[in-house]
């Protein structure tokens, strides 16, 4: 089988645990997919929601952040609208205080969801997402643009060709060079392809298929990230034996056109799964999920410039229930992957590779709430952007750390609602 994104528009609102976020500079993190999402709310028993500190508005969460500079972040989200369907809201950060934009809700009685955000330039970002129904059925892209002062629709509706379809993931290697990626379906999601549209500077245009690995059954790209304009790396998954196995898939571009990795073998039964990826240099690292036999486990694979491989991921102590959501990497010896782990309630987890090995490092959570991270971004090694969201039973607030000095501390969040 392959798993796809979450579109029910409420994602995290209830029982789940939200669309995954996270797109730096170079790292476009996708929504988690729906088996993913379902499989880690089983494993965390996640509720869903996204909170944070400011403002008391119900339903509210960011989902995925991009830091061009140190003094200038972008966090979009969602916020319960009309019958609870989500409407997309949008933070600035100045170095100081985040503060509300005015994004583009282009239907006010659907579901519109921005699932990754990548800046070129404090005046250059582009955000990716969907409009539409809550099943497969009557669901179009969306990709809205930033240029310093407001937000703009760029692109809205299906392309030629297609029926349904939703983008989770965009990443730039420069003003001229951007990918998006998601997926399209037939109103049955029973035959879904991959949907890959490229920026050249002045005007998005859909991308020719990715080629497939020797016997698959189709493939599924989550995410993507790029590092320079002949530099990107897309993710996600193979489906093989007729959808009675996955496993993890890593594509490259190199200016020219997109070629398949070889990926490391998991167990025989393993189902896995890449949802987020951040390229730095020429190393990479990716997170997901493995479905095995015995359960749900967070998954991260590196490359180090020729071949890609299992990178054990740090279990926090007290506890072996965790999901990692969001990964960026400044070097290849300096990444962090952002999530949750479950205790009496969930806390926000955040893991630091340093070139050999994953260890958790300390991070604040809302008190008395539960608090997970689905979005991370880094302007340097040493500065950085985590979302996600609080939440309780009833309601859910923005949430945001910042890594300054070394530690990670809340920084206050509005929520819009």
């Amino acid at each position: 089988m392959i798993v796809r994104p979450a579109r029910d528009g409420q994602g995290a609102e209830h029982g789940q645990m939200g669309q995954a976020g996270g797109a730096g500079r170079r790292l476009a993190a996708p929504a988690l997919a729906a088996a993913a999402l379902a499989a880690v709310a089983l494993m965390t028993g996640l509720a869903a929601g996204s909170p944070a500190s400011v403002a008391t508005q119900p339903e509210s969460r960011l989902v995925t952040v991009s830091c061009p500079g140190s003094t200038a972040c972008f966090a979009v989200g969602a916020r319960a609208g009309h019958k609870q369907r989500d409407q997309i809201i949008a933070l600035g950060w100045n170095g100081v205080r985040w503060s509300p934009q005015a994004p583009v809700n282009v239907n006010h009685t659907q579901p519109n969801d921005l699932n990754s955000i990548a800046c070129v330039s404090p005046a250059e970002c582009f955000a990716v997402g969907s409009v539409g129904s809550f099943n497969f059925a009557d669901h179009r892209r969306l990709i809205e643009m930033w240029n310093g002062t407001a937000w703009s629709v760029l692109a809205f509706g299906n392309p030629k060709g297609t029926l349904n379809t939703f983008l989770s993931s965009v990443s730039c290697g420069g003003p001229s060079l951007c990918f998006a990626v998601g997926d399209q379906n037939d109103n049955t999601d029973l035959t879904p392809g991959v949907l890959l549209e490229k920026w050249n500077g002045t005007g998005w245009a859909v991308q020719p298929a990715l080629p497939e690995p020797a016997g698959a059954a189709g493939i599924g790209i989550q995410a993507v990230s790029c590092v320079s304009p002949s530099d990107c790396t897309a993710v996600g998954d193979a489906a093989l034996s007729n959808f009675t196995r996955q496993t993890t898939l890593a594509e490259h571009w190199d200016g020219h056109s997109w070629s398949i990795e070889p990926m490391p073998a998991l167990g025989a039964s393993d189902q896995p799964l890449l949802t987020a990826v951040s390229c730095a240099g020429t190393a990479c690292m990716a997170t997901g999920i493995v479905f095995t036999p015995a359960g749900e486990a967070p998954l991260a694979e590196r490359f180090d410039g020729t071949t890609w491989s299992v990178v054990p991921l740090a279990q926090p102590a007290g506890t072996n229930l965790f999901a990692v959501n969001g990964v960026e990497c400044t070097l290849p010896a300096n990444c962090f992957a952002v999530g949750t782990a479950v205790f009496s309630v969930r806390k926000t987890l955040i893991e630091h590779w340093d070139g050999t090995r994953w260890a958790v490092t300390p991070s604040p959570s809302t008190t008395g709430e539960d608090s997970t991270l689905l979005g991370v971004s880094c302007a340097a090694a040493g500065s950085c952007m985590a979302v996600g969201s609080s939440f309780t039973t009833v309601t859910s607030l923005t949430l945001a750390l910042r890594l300054s000095g070394g530690h990670w501390t809340i920084t206050p969040t509005p929520s819009p609602g």
